[in-house]
């Protein structure tokens, strides 16, 4: 896909090992009944996938609930990333529905608590080659959500650090309430909701 498109596809894709390596599992689990092969073990290597010293040809591999909702999520976060990247590419004239898009999805996964996921796409649509042709409006609400998928998982510094990098002073009075929400500024948010 990266030729067709002329795109690089898995450039700061973090997720990538982790792709790789369920992926290689589940032929694996199809195939051998989750018996590691050497095929298993290069593939993975080659990616950049650490694996446990034991993991060695031979041994039974398993998943477990937790396997299959990191799973889940992996592959969650590598087709939205893929789909929009690829969305913008291929119908820019678009842009404004593709960041809508996104922007819902995250602000959903927010609200299923699933703050890390909402994170690491809003990591993405924050990011300057990402936001450079978006509409000023969608790209306040896509640093609220993400300062907002940061602080309900526990990191009200990164939440600051996304909100501070922004000049809110001339934007929307929404926004500014958001703002003061979200650093704890209840004084001013009080005094907004007033007026």
């Amino acid at each position: 896909m990266e030729k067709k498109f002329d795109i690089l596809l898995k450039k700061d894709l973090k997720v990538w090992p982790e792709f790789i390596e369920l992926t290689e599992r589940r032929n694996l689990l199809v195939h051998t009944g989750g018996i590691v092969s050497s095929q298993y073990i290069k593939n993975c290597k080659e990616h950049g996938v650490s694996l446990n010293e034991d993991i060695k040809p031979g041994k039974q591999l398993f998943i477990n609930a937790e396997y299959v909702t990191k799973a889940y999520e992996c592959i969650f976060e590598i087709g939205v990333k893929l789909a929009h990247v690829l969305w913008r590419k291929v119908n820019p004239t678009t842009r404004s529905d593709a960041d809508n898009n996104l922007n819902n999805i995250a602000y959903e996964l927010i609200g299923e608590g699933k703050y890390k996921l909402a994170a690491c796409l809003l990591d993405l649509a924050t990011s300057p080659v990402f936001k450079k042709d978006s509409a000023e409006s969608i790209k306040r609400m896509l640093t609220i959500n993400k300062a907002q998928a940061y602080k309900w998982m526990g990191d009200s510094n990164k939440a600051n650090a996304t909100l501070t990098a922004e000049d809110w002073s001339a934007t929307r009075d929404d926004f500014k309430l958001a703002v003061a929400v979200l650093t704890d500024d209840f004084a001013e948010a009080v005094r907004m909701a007033v007026v």
